[in-house]
């Protein structure tokens, strides 16, 4: 249980200046990221949904984001997702219901 006050991302008791969390599924999150422009550029010339940061957030709640991807509830529905993005420049695309 995190201590009050304590930092998020360091368990209590831990607060050394350096110290990382990360989960099982950063390495793959990290090989995708050089990935995305060509990926964007796939579903621009496909004619696929792209979203401006704008747009994003008009029609999605962001739950949370680890990069490329981000976890979204549809405003529209109620459907919790996902979508990945690119950083620059920030697109959002490829809207998978789960």
């Amino acid at each position: 249980m995190k201590e009050p006050g304590a930092p998020v991302g360091h368990p209590a008791g831990n607060e050394d200046e350096g110290t990382v969390m990360s989960d099982g599924t950063e390495a793959a999150r990290r090989e995708m990221i050089p990935t995305m422009p060509a990926e964007l550029q796939r579903v621009l010339d496909a004619g696929e949904p792209v979203w401006t940061t704008e747009e994003m957030t008009r029609d999605f709640e962001v739950l949370g984001f680890a990069a490329p991807l981000v976890v979204v509830r549809r405003r529209s529905d109620g459907v919790r997702g996902s979508l990945e993005f690119c950083h620059s420049p920030r697109h959002y695309f490829n809207f998978e219901p789960g």
